[in-house]
């Protein structure tokens, strides 16, 4: 069940994939998230740092992966 999208372990992947799909580099989404650096970026990729649901719909919108957002609302409940 690791690999199922449905588990908040691996949206930090799901996250990471979709911003390297859109071709935006680390700092490129930060600005776009609210003035996040590159470090933050990576926390939140490699999983250090806690996701809430405002941060990945701002995430997901800024990537253009509208169609993660349902993932988001169902993992957050």
């Amino acid at each position: 069940m690791e690999n199922n999208p449905y588990n908040l372990h691996n949206l930090p992947r799901i996250m990471r994939s979709v911003r390297k799909a859109a071709g935006l580099a680390q700092y490129q989404i930060g600005n776009l998230i609210g003035g996040k650096d590159q470090r933050y970026v990576s926390d939140v990729e490699n999983g250090f740092s806690k996701l809430t649901p405002e941060l990945c719909i701002k995430w997901f919108e800024a990537c253009g992966a509208y169609e993660h957002i349902d993932l988001v609302h169902y993992l957050f409940k």
